[in-house]
């Protein structure tokens, strides 16, 4: 597992990464686990396993996630792939949910 302030992973982490500032996954990083980054995640390696972030999400072209997405606000260009689902929700709406 790693836990960190600010990441960035270039090579094969398997182990739950949780960054509490950014997570910056070159594109030569894999991830075979869930991510927890706690302000801005940009992803250009693969992913396999869930991503959340209550910040920002930024997927490169080169970037492949297999597995969910919770965020708060998501870029994706062109060619980025995602396999799995994604749920958008502001904080707001997060706590009026788990309140009803």
């Amino acid at each position: 597992n790693v836990r960190a302030i600010t990441c960035r992973i270039e090579g094969l982490v398997e182990g739950k990464v949780e960054c509490s500032d950014v997570l910056d996954l070159a594109e030569t990083g894999r991830l075979n686990a869930d991510v927890v980054v706690g302000k801005r995640a940009q992803l250009a390696g693969q992913v396999f396993g869930n991503v959340t972030t209550p910040g920002l999400l930024q997927l490169a072209p080169t970037s492949k996630i297999t597995g969910d997405i919770r965020t708060r606000s998501i870029e994706m260009q062109e060619g980025a792939q995602l396999n799995g689902r994604c749920t958008m929700r502001t904080p707001a709406q997060r706590n009026s949910n788990e309140k009803s």
